[in-house]
């Protein structure tokens, strides 16, 4: 209706206005008619006339469907989702076996339903149907019935009614030195006829006037003797316990005549609290030291000008002994090891002697002592390798034992730090007049390194200001005489080589001489005037003074080679 009324007005309008033609107003309709709402869809703002085509937001229509996009009918152009999606449904799982080393493996199963079965001896039998037991039908326990052997089989090869596994094989001559009255399968390869030891020889051995106490291997000898006590107290103050005060030595000596080395070490405890251990090898190229085991100690190398070898285990003559001199009554332990006087059959009451390819053990014990003896030989070369006595319930035991040389190193290594001399001196003095002081010593009879003057330094020292040891003058022994003077004094060092052969040895001589220099005198207040001068002497060839690392010598080696001496000879009682 409303339209019709524009129309109309339109109409009349341009008929009395004189208006051309209808063309006019469709072109005006087409240009200004629309939607002329602005809260419409489609308004139209240059819209002059509404044209009745306005719709609005809620007349359109909505598209229902699945909006998930990995839905099977996902719909790209769905506002709504009408819970309509489908997604793809998991397979049904395939059942089987899925071990591989199963006899039904499966490879297209992806689910185990536990049948796998197994053959795992290939023999066409599955192995929960297998039967276990003997399957060797000369065995005495076949079982015929066995499909699978599980090792249990018993034998008895040579039908004397004792099962393999049950015999003894050895030797079964009587005449050998091994035989064993129990053996069951007899292999007599393993029988040995080497000398057979009895008490009747042994005791002969004993109480030979010379018999040879170690043999040596090769040139080389190394021997061990031992001797311990231990505390009787309930504790003592370092441990608390029966072994805290233990003393006792250890002395392991040694030679290699071959290469001209002796070789010893010593360990000491003494009180439980104080110990040493000092290893010495000492050759014609010098000494190689260690005061320390071989975890806490380090090895050293000094020279020795004086070294000549003896062999310390060499036979002497028989040593004279006082028959009136008390008789020891059994074997027992003495500071240098066992004390084996008096050892004869009626000891004891049961000795106990093996053989064995002969290497002899002797065992026995008589109450208060037991002793172990081990001798090699046969009948006309006897040796004893091992002597060892320990106090029955008491704290007491000592031993000697000959050790496999091969076990130690007998060359003198000069590639070690190098340690200097220990310089021996006596009858020193420092006398001081009014203008002069004088010091002077002389070499001890005791001294044993002579080495080269040469290698020794005669210096005067002092301390300077900051701490230091400064040196007021000094001179090589070899130069034997030298005059200096600095600015207080004058210096005159000597040596003297009693004996002319070069060589720092026993009875040279030092002096030296400090007087007040002559021209051009320090003042009594002069600081370099009042230092405390010292003398002393620098062992150049080792790059450190006189007196290094501790080193016994070898005096001790004379003392131990006494003791086994000692074994050697005795009176009719001893050997």
């Amino acid at each position: 209706m409303r339209i019709n009324l524009i129309l109309s007005l339109l109409f009349v309008s341009s008929f009395f206005a004189g208006c051309t033609g209808t063309e006019n107003v469709d072109q005006i309709l087409s240009d200004e008619s629309g939607c002329t709402y602005p809260d419409a869809v489609n308004y139209n703002s240059s819209a002059v006339l509404d044209d009745g085509s306005c719709f609005y937001e809620s007349t359109v229509e909505k598209i229902s469907g699945c909006t998930y996009s990995d839905a099977l009918n996902f719909n790209p152009s769905a506002d709504i989702d009408d819970g309509s999606c489908r997604y793809p449904s998991n397979p049904e799982p395939i059942l089987g076996c899925t071990y591989f080393d199963a006899s039904n493996y499966n490879p297209n199963a992806t689910k185990d339903d536990s049948s796998c079965i197994y053959d795992s001896d290939g023999d066409g039998i599955y192995d929960r149907s297998e039967i276990r037991g003997c399957t060797d039908s000369q065995s005495n326990n076949f079982n015929e019935s066995a499909t699978d052997d599980d090792g249990s089989c018993d034998y008895d090869e040579d039908n004397d009614g004792v099962e393999d596994w049950a015999e003894l094989e050895g030797c079964s001559d009587s005449n050998a030195t091994n035989f064993n009255p129990q053996v069951t399968d007899a292999n007599n390869t393993q029988c040995e006829y080497g000398y057979t030891l009895n008490q009747t020889a042994f005791f002969s051995f004993v109480e030979s006037d010379i018999v040879e106490l170690f043999p040596v291997q090769d040139g080389k000898t190394i021997v061990k003797s031992w001797s311990v006590v231990l505390s009787e107290g309930e504790g003592d103050e370092i441990g608390g316990d029966t072994n805290g005060n233990t003393s006792g030595f250890e002395v392991t000596i040694g030679q290699d005549i071959n290469t001209e080395t002796l070789y010893s070490r010593i360990l000491m405890r003494i009180a439980g609290d104080i110990s040493l251990d000092q290893t010495t090898l000492q050759g014609p190229e010098g000494i190689n030291y260690r005061t320390g085991n071989e975890y806490s100690g380090a090895w050293y190398y000094a020279r020795d000008e004086i070294f000549q070898f003896e062999n310390i285990f060499e036979v002497g003559e028989e040593e004279d002994f006082d028959d009136n001199q008390d008789q020891i009554d059994e074997p027992q332990c003495g500071e240098e090891g066992p004390v084996l006087d008096s050892l004869n059959s009626s000891w004891s009451t049961n000795w106990n002697i093996l053989s064995s390819n002969n290497n002899h053990t002797i065992t026995a014990n008589n109450g208060t002592w037991k002793i172990s003896v081990n001798l090699i030989g046969d009948k006309d070369s006897l040796k004893i390798q091992f002597i060892e006595l320990e106090e029955i319930n008491g704290l007491i035991s000592c031993g000697i034992e000959l050790l496999n040389p091969e076990d130690f190193t007998f060359t003198v290594n000069p590639n070690y730090p190098r340690t200097s001399i220990t310089l021996r001196l006596v009858n020193e003095f420092e006398e001081e007049s009014e203008n002069t002081k004088t010091w002077s010593g002389e070499v001890s009879d005791e001294h044993s390194e002579e080495v080269n003057l040469d290698e020794i330094i005669l210096q005067i020292v002092y301390t300077d200001d900051e701490g230091n040891i400064s040196t007021a003058t000094s001179m090589r022994l070899s130069q034997q005489s030298f005059t200096t003077v600095d600015e207080c004094f004058q210096w005159n060092l000597v040596w003297t080589d009693a004996d002319n052969n070069n060589l720092l040895s026993s009875n040279d001589t030092y002096s030296v001489t400090q007087s007040e220099k002559f021209l051009n005198p320090c003042s009594d207040d002069d600081d370099y005037r009042n230092k405390d001068f010292q003398i002393i002497f620098y062992d150049d060839w080792a790059g450190m003074p006189t007196g290094g690392v501790f080193t016994p010598g070898f005096g001790i080696i004379a003392t131990f080679a006494a003791i086994l001496i000692a074994f050697r000879y005795g009176n009719n009682e001893s050997y």
